[in-house]
């Protein structure tokens, strides 16, 4: 059971603002990036009960957890790239390195199963995940900062913009609440710093591909 720290609140923020995204038909990144705070949150629960009961007994959770995580982060980068006009599927995969991605995750996913004498395995998953997506962004941000590599071609991103106002408030609030609940509650730094690690992940690309476009 999650007691007052930062997972909880990015399980209950990100299952609000997926609800307001799909109620408000928000643009494609704003939903992947609420159902990626959802998992986030997911993550945590899982590290959690894992403590509690063990790996096996999760064994399902986890296989989830990873499948639902690669849908969405693949979602998420999908509509960034969709916004600086990469058309075509295949354009998409090598822009996005998911033909890197997906194999990496599995790679470590196939890892953190075989290697059974690992201590807090739930905890270990949760940091090979955070690992695989600190250098995938690396190569992602590369694609967005120069996209004419793979279009053969200049760019021409949409006019329309990539997160709406309030969902940066929205998030700066789940994340100062779950820093606020942290300490307030059962003071987890690892887990913490691995929530926050991954949330700037998360909004990393926004970032790059705001400040690109206002400086030309």
């Amino acid at each position: 059971m999650l007691l007052l720290s930062s997972g909880l609140f990015y399980l209950i923020g990100g299952s609000v603002l997926f609800l307001i995204c799909l109620a408000l038909r928000q643009p494609k990144s704003v939903k992947a990036s609420s159902a990626l705070l959802l998992l986030l949150g997911g993550f945590n629960l899982f590290v959690d009960q894992e403590r509690a009961v063990g790996p096996q007994a999760l064994m399902g959770a986890a296989i989830l957890l990873i499948i639902l995580f690669a849908i969405a982060y693949a979602y998420l980068c999908a509509s960034v790239l969709e916004r600086i006009g990469f058309l075509s599927r295949w354009q998409v995969i090598v822009g996005a390195y998911l033909h890197a991605f997906y194999p990496s995750l599995l790679g470590v996913f196939l890892l953190w199963f075989i290697k059974s004498d690992v201590e807090q395995r739930g905890l270990a998953l949760y940091v090979f995940v955070v690992f695989v997506l600190s250098i995938h962004v690396a190569l992602f941000i590369s694609t967005i900062t120069r996209p004419e590599r793979i279009l053969k071609r200049e760019p021409v991103p949409t006019t329309q913009s990539l997160v709406p106002p309030w969902f940066w408030i929205a998030l700066g609030s789940v994340t100062l609440l779950a820093i606020v609940g942290e300490q307030l509650g059962r003071r987890d730094w690892t887990l913490l710093s691995l929530n926050l690690l991954t949330t700037l992940i998360f909004i990393a690309p926004f970032v790059v591909l705001s400040f690109k476009w206002r400086s030309g």
